[in-house]
């Protein structure tokens, strides 16, 4: 079935388990994502339940055709890459089908070749879908996946507060791609819970009942906000500001390091390339700057140090 159809199943209809269901929620999305990149890739192309050729914005699935083995757009090109007509269509595959119902697939399927940028010009293709051929190609562990899902993908709501309460764009594909680096998981945890803004800050756990107090546990003057926590606290400052002469001392290339919000947040800045070294420095630094708030310590640099 996955061979023959795209990844816009009628789940619904299937009855599947939560597990199934899931399974295919998820390889929906990713079908969605993949993008074909040659004529040979795009004649394979699905013609049923395919979201990127819709009638009346909806995918298509015509039991009829498929019953008579017409799947995928190569089956209704002639050999050179022109549509069959529909007495063509017809006389090939005996389908009981009206003019209209073919004229408008072949329609869909014109405006997908017009959005791949695309031409056809021979009736020859992959012997399977690219979706397909993707999950296929051997690759082990889950980034193929998730460099696939991430593209051009909806920002997240968190990704949106962070956007208004700092007033800037934010490379969100960097961002992520940099908390899939992290190996140790609780590190990995940590940066996942703050780009989430889900840290347990004196805000959170006063609405929880747990605290009272509402403001830094460093400063005692701010709302204990994340942005307050990790850079914008006096005391929080000053342990960046020694960082940052530390790390531009030691430094043997000439590296210059400036430290602003984005890089401490989020581990990168437009304006500022760093190394794998740098960026666990930084994030060593915040879950220290954490923990000392969590255990009320006094923020100390050489204790980090």
């Amino acid at each position: 079935m996955l061979e023959q159809l795209g990844s816009s199943l009628p789940i619904e209809e299937l009855h599947l388990n939560k597990f199934w269901n899931d399974v295919f929620q998820a390889y929906k999305q990713f079908g969605r994502k993949i993008q074909v990149e040659s004529s040979d890739e795009l004649a394979a192309e699905p013609i049923f339940c395919n979201d990127k050729i819709q009638v009346g914005n909806r995918s298509i699935c015509y039991k009829n055709w498929i019953d008579n083995k017409v799947f995928c757009i190569k089956n209704i090109l002639k050999e050179n890459g022109a549509f069959m007509t529909f007495n063509q269509f017809k006389e090939k595959y005996e389908i009981n089908t009206d003019y209209i119902t073919y004229i408008g697939c072949v329609q869909a399927i014109k405006s997908y070749i017009l959005k791949t940028g695309l031409t056809i010009d021979n009736n020859m293709s992959n012997h399977m879908i690219k979706t397909l051929k993707v999950i296929y190609s051997g690759q082990k562990g889950a980034r193929l996946y998730y460099e696939v899902l991430i593209q051009d993908a909806n920002k997240p709501k968190c990704c949106e507060k962070w956007e208004t309460k700092l007033n800037t764009d934010i490379n969100w594909n960097t961002s992520f791609k940099k908390i899939q680096k992290i190996r140790e998981i609780k590190l990995k945890w940590f940066q996942i819970r703050l780009v989430q803004r889900i840290l347990a800050t004196n805000v959170v756990l006063a609405h929880m009942g747990v605290e009272k107090d509402v403001t830094c546990s460093f400063c005692g003057k701010e709302r204990d906000a994340i942005e307050h926590i990790f850079w914008r606290c006096e005391h929080v400052k000053r342990f960046w500001e020694q960082l940052q002469t530390v790390v531009n001392n030691a430094c043997a290339n000439g590296l210059f390091v400036n430290l602003n919000e984005s890089i401490i947040l989020f581990g990168h800045d437009c304006s500022f390339k760093s190394d794998d070294t740098f960026d666990l420095i930084i994030l060593l630094a915040k879950f220290f700057i954490y923990k000392c708030k969590v255990k009320k310590n006094i923020l100390q640099f050489h204790l980090f140090r």
